[in-house]
């Protein structure tokens, strides 16, 4: 009698597994006129608070990090610091590379620039765009410095004043070693 047990057990188990998912799956989608992925997708943009998250090989078509390159022009003579104080501080741009002549030279703040140094600026699109109407002529990519530049995946968290108890995330790709320098902490 007692292994009837564990065979009764096996056969509703089954049936009871089974019949679940058929009713939550496909019964229970029909009656309440929505289907659990869409349930599914809606729970996590709410959990995300608008972060959007690509699938593997998807990358947004619009990077928020951006490099341009510029002819120096109207800023010649001002120092690599002064041209990265104009961005809004929000939206920070850096002068990666500076090609002049043939050579790309190393950046330092205090260098200043000449009539035809060619700039490579980096940083979230809304500044560079920004701050494009301050520089010379835009350039194509093969006319200016290398392009590639070294770069660190960054996580970091932000509240909000408006809901304190909450934290908003975000996720992205920063130039590696740069850092905010309104608050001079690493991204």
């Amino acid at each position: 009698m007692q292994g009837n047990v564990a065979v009764g057990y096996a056969v509703t188990y089954i049936f009871g597994s089974l019949g679940a998912i058929i009713i939550c799956v496909n019964i229970l989608a029909k009656i309440m006129g929505r289907s659990i992925r869409e349930d599914a997708i809606k729970a996590e943009q709410e959990l995300m608070h608008g972060v959007i998250i690509p699938a593997s090989r998807q990358m947004p078509a619009l990077p928020e990090l951006i490099g341009r390159v510029f002819l120096a022009g109207a800023t010649a003579s001002r120092s690599v610091a002064q041209i990265e104080a104009l961005a809004n501080p929000l939206f920070p741009v850096t002068v990666e590379r500076i090609k002049r002549g043939d050579k790309v030279i190393a950046v330092t703040p205090d260098m200043p620039l000449n009539d035809n140094d060619i700039l490579l600026l980096v940083g979230r699109r809304k500044g560079i765009v920004a701050l494009a109407s301050s520089l010379g002529k835009e350039l194509d990519a093969e006319d200016g410095p290398e392009m590639t530049i070294k770069t660190s995946e960054v996580f970091w968290m932000v509240s909000s004043a408006e809901a304190p108890d909450r934290e908003f995330a975000f996720a992205g790709l920063w130039p590696a070693g740069r850092r905010d320098r309104k608050e001079q902490r690493y991204f």
